[in-house]
């Protein structure tokens, strides 16, 4: 899971290196056994999560091995939940619909910063939502660059809005500010700027043809302006959701070598697996050290009430 390799590939390698034959579908089985064993820490990592200052939440897509399909295959998902920047938990789910965020994200309350996925208003725009919608300045920012590349260069505008509003987070980062002195960096900097940049938007959006570039990139932007400009209310808040993109980088790589899984249960399985991998990862762990330890402690019954010691932070 670390290094992307296939079972199949795994069998190879201890067969041609130590001399060991070894079974796939033992080694299938090893895998979701060590998935199972982990689902008390995956539970303490998700409560983690869910009580986290900051949430970013994202899906990427999976496929699974199902007979009941076209060519055998089926696009399932993982959905990523990132709490403030140390825990990371996976959810295996064979859709991506309204009904699976809301049941994802029910018991959740506080900010999370999601892309604009129409899925998502099911948690951010009802009048009893508990998750507070923070935008992300990535996704509102690829269309100016696409627009602009596209040789449009009235996009350059939106461009260098974002860009001087980027100046002065790096600004707040080389000087290691904390939280309340980033809080008030956006305050007194940031807030003016976004609001040259919003009055921009309300003058030229009303002139552009629907459905060109420029058009679906001030759109945007003024669709999600409340979300967007969440940031400037907490020093914590991220501007993006890069961070669990990086994360979704590995299971891509994952993607191209293993191709799919081969059941559900595979899916849930190798979904608490990743999350412990990740979680180890974003705290500096190292996750052979760390697994070699704590399964054997899980093996021999370590109690319930100090389980929390077993989370790769405190464990380290």
């Amino acid at each position: 899971y670390q290094d992307h390799l296939p079972l199949d590939r795994l069998r190879r390698r201890f067969l041609r290196t130590h001399n060991v034959g070894l079974a796939e579908s033992t080694l299938s089985d090893w895998c979701i056994r060590l998935g199972e064993m982990l689902q008390p820490i995956v539970d303490l990592i998700h409560r983690s999560v869910l009580a986290a200052h900051v949430m970013q939440f994202d899906a990427t897509y999976i496929k699974m091995q199902d007979r009941g399909h076209a060519n055998n295959m089926r696009n399932c998902h993982l959905f990523c939940k990132l709490g403030d920047g140390r825990f990371v938990f996976f959810a295996f789910r064979l859709a991506h619909n309204k009904a699976v965020v809301k049941e994802l994200l029910e018991e959740r309350e506080g900010y999370v910063v999601a892309d604009a996925h129409p899925h998502y208003d099911v948690v951010f725009d009802t009048s009893d939502a508990k998750c507070i919608e923070v935008g992300c300045w990535a996704h509102a920012r690829r269309p100016f660059y696409e627009s602009l590349n596209g040789g449009d260069m009235r996009a350059a505008i939106g461009v260098k809005y974002i860009k001087k509003r980027n100046k002065i987070e790096t600004k707040a980062t080389t000087a290691e500010m904390s939280c309340e002195q980033r809080q008030t960096l956006r305050r007194t900097e940031s807030e003016p700027v976004l609001r040259d940049m919003k009055q921009w938007v309300d003058t030229n959006l009303p002139n552009m043809v629907p459905g060109n570039d420029m058009y679906e990139a001030l759109r945007y932007a003024n669709k999600h302006w409340r979300s967007l400009n969440r940031f400037v209310e907490d020093g914590r808040l991220p501007l993006n959701n890069g961070a669990v993109e990086r994360i979704f980088r590995h299971i891509a790589i994952g993607r191209r070598n293993m191709l799919f899984f081969g059941s559900r249960r595979a899916g849930e399985c190798s979904a608490n697996i990743y999350s412990v991998l990740a979680t180890c990862h974003v705290n500096g762990v190292n996750p052979r050290d760390y697994l070699q330890d704590v399964l054997l402690k899980l093996a021999g019954g370590w109690p319930q009430d100090r389980m929390h010691e077993l989370l790769p932070h405190a464990w380290a």
